[in-house]
């Protein structure tokens, strides 16, 4: 008869044991830099007053969290003043951080603002890479 060898059921027990505490810790880290990268770059990539979502793609979990997001917005508005907005309100959302000694920024980000292709109002394109 084939007798199971001893110590082999607990062998097999501690391993799936410590390959569930790995994948744990994995998803944790996954989840806390995901959320450090919304923290991050959310308050330095906001939506336009009043801009329509033309197009949103993300290559991870959510927007603005690990990986890249491209947003595509359209505004009524003229490119000078939706331009004049992000200047005024990204700007202010760095300076804040740095009266607050926050030097270090976890994510990459960019913003374009282009005359909207019918030649009327904005297109809003806001770019953003994390931990990538």
């Amino acid at each position: 008869m084939d007798r199971e060898a001893p110590g082999c059921r607990r062998m097999l027990i501690a391993t799936l044991i410590i390959t569930g505490l790995m994948m744990g810790c994995l998803v944790i880290t996954t989840l806390g830099i995901d959320g450090m990268c919304v923290a991050d770059i959310g308050p330095r990539m906001p939506i336009y007053p009043g801009a329509t979502v033309i197009s949103e793609r993300h290559s991870m979990l959510r927007p603005y969290g690990m990986g890249e997001t491209v947003i595509i917005l359209y505004s009524a508005d003229n490119p000078q003043l939706v331009t004049g907005w992000y200047g005024r309100t990204v700007g202010g959302a760095l300076r804040e951080n740095l009266s607050k000694g926050i030097t270090r920024q976890f994510g990459g980000t960019n913003w374009t603002v282009t005359r909207a292709e019918d030649g009327t109002g904005s297109q809003i394109i806001l770019y953003s890479k994390c931990a990538t």
